[in-house]
């Protein structure tokens, strides 16, 4: 060839080669140009770019997000390329309408998402662990529920349907996020940067700092999502039975294999080992995380039976030193978390409703009651000592006016009262007993309310010749055998009004203090309600409520109540009340006599009883109420 022909022949070769990359190359890109991303996945994809950068890791996120829009438009296409100079519109018209875009940029979103979290959990603590903290943190309204960073030095508030993150360094808001909060929410993410909360139909993952939704898992509550290391996530799925782990960087789930059944909890252990102790439904096991990509992500230790029934009845813990986990079903049960051995501490017929670590792993709290006993007294509290085996009360102040929670981030432990978490290193304790005078006590105060509630059915007490006097409740009518013959004698006590109605007294609350957790994990009020005997005229209680309260009715002997009725949107339990009739009245609440609502709650108990409410006692937040009926 001549050489004045090779200039003019090289850029002929590289026009063809410009052309083959347009057709080959390009054909991707053109694709996805014509048959763009959904605009709210284009912002996702930003957000995740965005937080890449600020991580350090935007070159490797980057190309895996080029890589799946390649695939996304080469999955779509099925060997169709279009001509060099074939327009946007003419692509778009070759694919009309296909729902392929749509599986796969719903599928692009759900890696996106877990992406986003992964590399969220791998960033460093959103506070430190404070050396030092103030005595106490405030909430801006009532706190519902607590929960603590295991590995950061904050906790996050529920109030009132509001989340605030408070740092334990000083006291000061990270954040607060409005309206957010679904009815439940689980374990923060170990570095206090994300959070799962209930929403309908599911489980959504939050950032913690701007209340975006990250990622979200169907059909499970936030008790089911567990934290494995910074790599995974262990999902329990009730419906089915089975448990699996979701990966933070592919987004995909894994069935676990090793058990037969599903591991409901899994707790990490003190371990450099990646280790979790868990728990299936028969079992108790020790697994091993993997390196992040393994095929098997969980790898099985050790595996134990047991036997103890209903454990999920209430919500186990951890004792402060992670050695062993506690199980309040019917007794006291600790589960090596290193052996996987299980010890049991008799304690019938007290039953254990609630266990709290304290800072010295040595001490439990148990919050429970001795059925039958306590149905008009609140909760006891007790706390335990392993090595002494001992029971010792809090100091009064600390029982039934308040929640006791655990913070193993700061090991402390924190009161929680209205809108404010105290924080302590111990709780006073008054004298203790062994466990052998613990228990006689419990069954002794059985045998005297057996006792008491048999010589209470052998009937009224009769007392007087000629004249008698019958003690009997009001109104009742009662058969008495005399020489003469048969009697029937109808008893009116001294004072009672002429109408039949009796006085009616109401308390009306939005929320408690006091919370005990059932079983689906929700969290249900507890607030007390003494009656005193006053006149003796009987009376009809209207409690009323806005969140879902047990009231406890503690009646003194004397009193008469003649019936109780319950108002609110949630629902309301009443223990105590023995044979009085419980009547729901309405959904309509009230904590306040100036307001339209009471208006319509007292409507209905006119309706109701015939009578108007002759005392209001209301409150935003209250735990113990006194009527008389005066």
């Amino acid at each position: 060839m001549p050489s004045r022909n090779r200039p003019l022949f090289a850029v002929i070769v590289l026009i063809q080669l410009l052309i083959a990359d347009q057709c080959l190359g390009g054909v991707e890109d053109r694709i996805n140009e014509a048959m763009p991303l959904p605009k709210s996945l284009e912002y996702a994809k930003g957000q995740l770019l965005r937080l890449a950068t600020e991580a350090g890791v935007r070159d490797q996120v980057e190309s895996q997000i080029n890589s799946k829009l390649r695939v996304r438009a080469l999955d779509c296409a099925q060997g169709y390329a279009p001509a060099p100079f074939t327009s946007k519109d003419e692509i778009a018209a070759h694919f009309g309408v296909s729902d392929c875009f749509e599986r796969i940029d719903d599928a692009f979103a759900t890696w996106i998402g877990w992406k986003r979290v992964g590399i969220m959990i791998k960033m460093p603590p959103i506070r430190p662990i404070p050396k030092s903290m103030p005595p106490f943190v405030i909430g801006s309204d009532y706190i519902q529920d607590i929960r603590f960073a295991a590995n950061a030095g904050v906790v996050l508030l529920w109030t009132n349907r509001n989340l605030e993150l408070i740092d334990l360094n000083n006291g000061r808001r990270v954040s607060r996020l409005e309206g957010l909060a679904g009815d439940v929410f689980g374990d923060v993410s170990p570095n206090g940067r994300v959070f799962p909360t209930s929403v309908p139909g599911g489980t959504s993952l939050i950032d913690v700092e701007s209340g975006e939704s990250l990622a979200r898992v169907q059909s499970i509550f936030p008790r089911d999502f567990t934290w494995l290391g910074q790599d995974r996530a262990l999902i329990h799925r009730a419906a089915s039975m089975s448990s699996f782990t979701i990966e933070f960087d592919s987004g995909e789930e894994h069935a676990v294999r090793f058990p037969k059944e599903a591991i409901d909890q899994a707790i990490a252990r003190n371990s450099p080992q990646n280790e979790f102790f868990a728990l299936t439904g028969l079992s108790a096991l020790r697994f091993r995380t993997g390196g992040g990509h393994s095929e098997e992500p969980l790898t099985l230790i050790d595996q134990k039976p047991f036997k103890i029934q209903n454990w999920q009845r209430n919500e186990g813990q951890v004792t402060a030193d992670g050695r062993f986990y506690l199980i309040a079903a019917q007794d006291l049960n600790f589960i090596s978390t290193d052996t996987l051995s299980t010890t049991t501490v008799a304690v019938a017929p007290f039953e254990i409703r609630t266990v709290v670590p304290q800072p010295n792993p040595d001490l439990i709290l148990l919050i429970g009651e001795n059925p039958g006993i306590d149905q008009n007294m609140g909760m006891r509290y007790y706390v335990y000592s392993i090595a002494r085996q001992t029971f010792a009360q809090p100091e009064a102040a600390y029982r039934n006016q308040g929640r006791i929670v655990y913070l193993a981030n700061v090991h402390k432990l924190g009161f929680v009262s209205q809108n404010r978490v105290t924080l302590l290193d111990a709780l006073p304790l008054e004298e203790a007993m062994s466990h052998e005078d613990f228990v006689g006590l419990m069954r002794r105060e059985q045998e005297q309310h057996r006792a008491a509630t048999a010589q209470e059915i052998r009937g009224p007490r009769i007392t007087g010749s000629g004249p008698v006097r019958v003690e009997t409740l009001p109104g009742a009518r009662v058969t008495m055998l005399t020489n003469g013959g048969n009697w029937i004698v109808s008893t009116t006590p001294t004072g009672a009004p002429s109408s039949d109605t009796g006085t009616v007294e109401g308390i009306g609350i939005a929320q408690t203090s006091n919370y005990v957790t059932r079983s689906d994990g929700s969290k249900q009020g507890v607030a007390i309600v003494h009656v005193k005997r006053g006149t003796g005229a009987p009376i009809s209680l209207i409690l009323s409520s806005h969140d879902a309260v047990r009231w406890m009715i503690m009646i003194e002997r004397g009193a008469v109540i003649k019936s109780i009725m319950t108002a609110g949107p949630k629902e309301a339990e009443v223990v105590g009340m023995g044979s009085i009739p419980v009547t729901h009245i309405t959904d309509v609440e009230a904590n306040q006599t100036n307001t339209a609502e009471y208006q319509i709650l007292e409507a209905q108990v006119i309706h109701a009883t015939g009578a108007k409410i002759h005392r209001f006692q209301g409150a935003l937040v209250g735990t113990e109420f006194t009527v008389d009926g005066r």
